[in-house]
């Protein structure tokens, strides 16, 4: 049986007349523009075609590393709060047991407490311009053995017999 599509000798698509004889097949159906239309439609489409073939990019892994840095930063700083908060604690006492004292000997204390801070960082005198709220005198320094010792000049004034600080005991040592 003949094809009753192609009988007359023009194009399936285009209607244009083929020239020559036509071949065998279905590339004798179209002319020549048209068969080269149909091929490049072909390799488009061969091309989308490899493309959906090929795995899908991971377009998840952005989003689940953005949340993995969050999930690790958050376990930081759910590891490092108590430190955190210790920073926003109020200081310690500056001294600790059962003594009771007034305000001048709690001043005293904290002179020789910067004091014991500069002996820490090699000073050789006591801090100029301190001196005791209860005498008015300046601090004593006195040098036994290698070890600075920095007393007040009158502890009894605050009910003491002993208030120092030294470079071996830097904590201020009061003894009543």
């Amino acid at each position: 049986m003949t094809d009753s599509t192609n009988q007359t000798g023009k194009c399936r698509m285009c209607s244009a007349p083929l020239n020559g004889a036509a071949p065998e097949g279905p590339e004798g159906l179209y002319c020549a523009h048209c068969r080269i239309a149909l091929a490049e439609e072909q390799i488009a489409a061969d091309a989308d075609k490899q493309k959906a073939d090929e795995p899908q990019k991971r377009k998840w892994l952005w989003p689940v590393l953005k949340i993995a840095v969050l999930v690790m930063a958050l376990g930081v700083i759910a590891f490092q709060y108590p430190r955190l908060m210790t920073a926003f604690e109020e200081p310690k006492p500056i001294r600790q047991g059962i003594y009771a004292t007034d305000a001048g000997t709690d001043r005293c204390i904290g002179n020789l407490w910067l004091i014991s801070k500069g002996l820490g960082e090699g000073k050789k005198a006591s801090e100029k311009g301190l001196v005791c709220p209860a005498s008015g005198q300046p601090y004593l320094a006195e040098e036994v053995e290698g070890n600075l010792i920095v007393s007040c000049p009158d502890p009894k004034r605050h009910g003491l017999s002993i208030l120092r600080v030294s470079r071996e005991n830097p904590v201020p040592e009061a003894r009543p």
